[in-house]
């Protein structure tokens, strides 16, 4: 797990690396332009140096002439005639030099231009990674309080498993044998006679005594009217009559 001290610095080396790809981003930019203007200047020297190597024959061609026209240079100038070719060889790898060097100045040209066009991407992978440095270490932080917590509640569990341990009853073997009893044969059924009757009629009794009862009411309703249609139709208020029949 890393110290504050630790995540500090972390954190402030994520933020100079960040600075760091943005200038960089930068300096790869001005490193673009001045690497095009090398690359115009090889182009140049290199039609210069063309140019040099085709008039090269022409010189060839006067020296030799001003050696046929003067016996007291002409030993100088065989000399110069011979090393012209030399010269004119050597022109030519000048020009092929410099055309070699504008190929690899494009090159690097173009090799500086991707550069800077993925510095904002290694800018931004940077601010990704203290972000994700960040939320690391608040996990870190979450992970660390969590275990803090399981390790109070383990020890609390184990506490009260112990404690409960020394709860239990101590048993005999009478008891033994009676657990197992009810736990063989929990539930136990009996057969009681809570309404018992001495003869037949004595068992039918209830049943008449309700049938009887039944009877006896409905026909007393049928028998009794409870509203008289004559105390209605009189001069009396037939609500009255009906709330005192009720």
């Amino acid at each position: 797990m890393l110290t504050a001290e630790q995540k500090t610095q972390l954190l402030a080396g994520l933020d100079d690396l960040q600075t760091g790809s943005a200038d960089l981003g930068t300096g790869a930019g001005a490193l673009s332009g001045n690497l095009q203007k090398l690359k115009t200047g090889s182009a140049q020297v290199s039609a210069g140096a063309s140019q040099l190597a085709e008039k090269a024959p022409a010189l060839t061609s006067g020296i030799q002439q001003l050696s046929d026209g003067s016996d007291t240079l002409a030993a100088g100038t065989s000399k110069l005639a011979a090393a012209a070719p030399t010269l004119t060889s050597g022109i030519s790898s000048a020009a092929d030099g410099a055309s070699t060097l504008a190929t690899g100045a494009a090159k690097v040209a173009d090799g500086t231009s991707a550069l800077a066009s993925a510095a904002p991407t290694l800018s931004s992978g940077a601010s990704s990674l203290a972000s994700g440095a960040a939320s690391a270490d608040k996990g870190a932080s979450s992970l660390v309080s969590g275990l803090d917590e399981l390790k109070t509640g383990s020890s609390k569990l184990a506490a009260s498993l112990d404690e409960g341990r020394t709860k239990i009853p101590a048993s005999n073997a009478s008891e033994r044998e009676s657990q197992a009893s009810v736990i063989s044969d929990p539930v136990k059924v009996g057969d009681d006679n809570v309404a018992a009757a001495s003869n037949y009629g004595a068992g039918l009794a209830p049943f008449f005594i309700s049938l009887a009862a039944w009877i006896g009411m409905y026909a007393l309703f049928l028998i009794l009217k409870p509203i008289s249609k004559r105390a209605i139709t009189a001069v009396r208020k037939p609500s009255r009559w009906c709330s005192a029949a009720g």
